[in-house]
């Protein structure tokens, strides 16, 4: 292989919806998914929540929903990303904004620009980037009149030949803290029901973390009926088989101990299999990933998960000189297991290294990233993207 190999295009897709051909597990999601469209096409409305922890690719699975929908199903799709909204009004506004912008068909793009025009702030030469005006009037314009417009867009969309609906809601976060979203949503699909007699083709997909279906049951107890849950949980092995499959697609090769490491470092969540593999395929320089790749690309994947994902303040102490040498020598434990054992992680430390170890380990607790565990001297990390940042944080200063 050329040492001056040029690189175009990494096969990866880090702090992004994954690209369906790169997407692994969740057949029994995917199963339901299907399953609920099926059903929406069939004039029977449909509502799911995709949930779980950050990173563990519930807006990838959206993604993926909305090109089923559209490809197999003949439906019209949208993905808005709502985690700027708090307050209802500007939850409605952003899931239009979103649905007038994904529908391609001019002519019913047109109807559409028509039917919106006394909101609309903007459009742009050929009527695609449409932008809808915030001010409070039209949010509540928008909110008020959201079964009307929507029965109409329905109306628009089957008379061009298109057979449903799927709107997503996604990266929910303050808005589900706000009473009047609960409420709203129960009374949307009650009144879907009653004066439709469920005769409406769409699947209205909310998703956020688990925290977010917690906010929704306060404010509402009966509104988690409403949904077909789809939780995510951890991935069980194929980290292998998704990092042979990713870097075959751009003729690279991958030493057996090369991708032992990786698959000992990526974790179990999507997001850092993406990270890790984006910072290896720029790390190499001649199309054949070695074990000196990896180790390069898990100090590259280290920053870029830190920087990205984690406050400044928790970034640049797990960082410091302070818990560098703590952390150099646990980068051989198993510091992604869901527990961590005080006892099990002195194993791999210098003698008398306890008292560092309790100090890094009460930061920790202070900074919010572990919590005390049902027995002594245990610790859970109270989010995944802490634990696997730390195991590959640990394992690059370990390779130093």
């Amino acid at each position: 292989m050329s040492m001056n190999l040029v690189k175009r295009n990494s096969p990866f897709w880090p702090g992004q919806a994954v690209s369906p051909e790169f997407f692994v597990g969740r057949h029994e999601q995917l199963k339901l998914i299907r399953r609920a469209l099926m059903q929406a096409s069939h004039q029977k409305p449909q509502y799911a929540f995709i949930t779980g922890e950050h990173g563990i690719g519930k807006s990838s699975l959206a993604r993926l929903a909305i090109g089923i929908a559209e490809k197999e199903y003949n439906f019209v799709g949208a993905h808005a990303l709502v985690g700027g909204a708090e307050t209802l009004g500007e939850f409605c506004r952003l899931l239009y904004q979103e649905l007038v912008r994904q529908i391609t068909d001019k002519t019913l793009l047109d109807k559409l620009t028509t039917l919106f025009a006394k909101v609309i702030d903007k459009i742009d030469l050929f009527g695609f980037g449409i932008e809808f005006r915030k001010d409070e009037e039209t949010r509540q314009a928008i909110t008020e009149n959201f079964l009307p417009l929507l029965r109409e867009i329905r109306r628009q969309v089957e008379e061009s030949g298109r057979k449903g609906i799927i709107l997503i809601a996604d990266d929910l976060n303050g808005v589900t803290r706000d009473p009047r979203l609960a409420r709203f949503i129960k009374s949307l699909v009650d009144q879907i029901s009653v004066t439709g007699n469920g005769d409406f083709p769409w699947l209205f997909m909310l998703v956020g973390v688990p925290e977010r279906m917690d906010d929704l049951r306060a404010n509402h107890p009966s509104i988690v009926r409403i949904f077909q849950v789809l939780e995510l949980s951890l991935l069980e092995g194929g980290v292998i088989d998704f990092y042979q499959k990713a870097f075959e697609t751009v003729r690279h090769t991958c030493t057996t101990e090369a991708m032992d490491r990786m698959a000992a470092v990526a974790g179990r969540t999507p997001v850092i299999w993406h990270e890790l593999g984006d910072a290896i395929y720029w790390a190499d320089d001649d199309g054949h990933i070695d074990i000196n790749d990896v180790v390069a690309g898990m100090k590259r994947a280290a920053d870029n998960v830190g920087s990205k994902y984690l406050q400044r303040p928790l970034y640049d102490t797990i960082r410091s000189e302070s818990y560098r040498t703590i952390l150099e020598h646990l980068g051989q434990a198993d510091m992604s297991a869901p527990i961590i054992r005080r006892a099990e992680l002195l194993k791999w430390l210098p003698p008398n290294a306890g008292k560092r170890l309790d100090k890094f380990l009460q930061k920790m607790k202070e900074m919010d990233v572990l919590v005390p565990g049902q027995n002594s001297g245990e610790y859970e990390f109270k989010n995944l993207l802490y634990r696997y940042y730390i195991a590959l944080q640990a394992g690059a200063f370990a390779s130093e």
